[in-house]
């Protein structure tokens, strides 16, 4: 059985007007540089991304790099969950979905959690032979 490595970790967004700002929208989503503590991923929260058979078969190993607002209760807010960029559209799907099963410690501004921008890889990689 193959395993599959499942890598994630922030990125900092840069730096926004919203820095400079006293009380945020709490409507709208932070920058993760906006934030006085970022958000933190949850350790082994996330559900490994189905590898596309036929890329396994032809031993393509990838990347996704994706954009995902995380909520005041640590969640990854399904519809915010954007592509920046894949080294193969097949990775793209299941880099999304495996993303919406991870848990975070959530941002906080103020000492009160707040939604953030968060900016993440997925990696597709196979097990060396």
């Amino acid at each position: 059985m193959r395993t599959i490595t499942f890598a994630v970790s922030a990125m900092i967004l840069g730096a926004t007007s919203l820095q400079a700002q006293a009380q945020p929208d709490t409507t709208a989503a932070l920058a993760e540089s906006a934030v006085q503590e970022r958000p933190a991923m949850v350790p082994n929260s996330c559900q490994a991304p189905q590898y596309p058979l036929q890329l396994r078969q032809a031993r393509v190993e990838g990347h996704v790099l994706l954009r995902f607002v995380v909520d005041e209760s640590g969640r990854v807010e399904p519809a915010s969950v954007n592509v920046v960029s894949a080294t193969h559209s097949r990775f793209e799907a299941p880099a999304r979905q495996a993303m919406t099963t991870c848990r975070f410690r959530p941002a906080r501004f103020n000492d009160r959690p707040v939604r953030v921008t968060v900016v993440a890889p997925v990696d597709f990689r196979l097990p060396r032979t």
